[in-house]
């Protein structure tokens, strides 16, 4: 069942992405410029990787979802993939100008792998295994996307810790700097007692 291994690889692959923050820097990263470099070069399995590393550092990057989308619609001519990353583009770019574009795009990738799978598997008993893999990998991709919201949550307390360390640190340092300042000006009131009291010893001696 090669189809279904594929397809189970895949949608594991798509729940890794998850959702995340949006940045209008993302052209100027270094794996976003890699990735265009690559496919500019004809390199795209190169590409598809920078890509994808990219969308583990910002998951909602619609512009990076197209890129893929249109890699695996057109050039590896695999419309299950190119049909996530347009649906991902839609999911976060439901009113970009290009959203109409990516919706005739997406139903004819829908298509295309409909049919494709529909020559390939007309057995009943593929058609219900098929089901079974998808439903399972459903769970799992729910399974995921909660792991990584816990950890997205916890990454904000850390990072809300963080500052408040950073901050009583930089208090710290204020008041060092004052006792600091008042320690030295005790040494030198210190110092100059020291020496009107040795002087009034030499008047007393003599």
């Amino acid at each position: 069942m090669k189809f279904m291994q594929i397809l189970l690889a895949v949608m594991l692959l798509a729940g890794l992405a998850g959702c995340g923050l949006k940045s209008k820097e993302e052209e100027s990263h270094p794996l976003f410029k890699r990735a265009v470099k690559a496919q500019n070069a004809k390199e795209i399995k190169l590409a598809v990787e920078y890509f994808q590393r990219y969308l583990v550092v910002n998951p909602e990057s619609s512009k990076t979802h197209l890129m893929l989308a249109s890699i695996y619609d057109e050039t590896l001519d695999k419309p299950l993939q190119a049909v996530y990353h347009y649906e991902r583009f839609l999911e976060f770019a439901p009113n970009s100008p290009e959203a109409e574009n990516v919706r005739k795009w997406l139903e004819a990738a829908k298509k295309k792998y409909y049919y494709r799978a529909r020559k390939e598997y007309n057995d009943p008993e593929d058609v219900a295994a098929l089901q079974d893999t998808l439903y399972t990998t459903e769970q799992e991709l729910k399974k995921y996307k909660l792991e990584l919201t816990k950890t997205q949550s916890l990454q904000k307390k850390l990072l809300i810790y963080a500052r408040q360390v950073h901050n009583s640190e930089k208090k710290l340092t204020s008041e060092l700097a004052v006792l600091q300042a008042a320690h030295n000006k005790t040494l030198a009131q210190t110092a100059e007692l020291k020496a009107k009291l040795a002087e009034q010893e030499k008047k007393a001696q003599a």
